[in-house]
């Protein structure tokens, strides 16, 4: 850029961002919900970067990446105990990287776990 006036003039140099200022940023966290047993779930998520630096997602669960989960949606079709937890997602460019808030998975009503089989007790059969 190059600046006049009556007392002379002054040209600046090309200002790079740095690269911490060029990563990704979100503009919707992930939400923490409460789900009946066997219901879905879905968290979603948007991040945003400066052009032309394309973004990936990558979703987490207790802080291990869930393999595949590479969209800005996370869609769990069918709850259970074990999908209760820490869910996070991971926003990434060339330029660095950003993880979201914690969004909290509460299942509720979580079926019976039979830990051994059934047995019948002082019951007769009548033939």
């Amino acid at each position: 850029m190059t600046v006049s006036n009556s007392l002379g003039t002054v040209t600046s140099a090309n200002v790079q961002l740095p690269p911490a200022w060029r990563r990704p940023i979100f503009l919707l966290q992930p939400q923490s919900q409460s789900v009946l047993c066997g219901d879905p779930a879905t968290f979603q998520a948007t991040g945003k970067g400066p052009a032309p630096y394309p973004l990936s997602y990558q979703w987490q669960f207790g802080g291990t990446n869930l393999p595949g989960a590479t969209s800005r949606v996370l869609s769990l079709a069918s709850t259970t105990g074990d999908s209760a937890g820490n869910y996070t997602v991971v926003v990434s460019n060339v330029n660095g990287s950003v993880t979201s808030q914690v969004a909290i998975l509460t299942v509720i009503g979580q079926q019976p776990l039979i830990t051994s089989p059934l047995t019948a007790r002082g019951k007769q059969e009548i033939f």
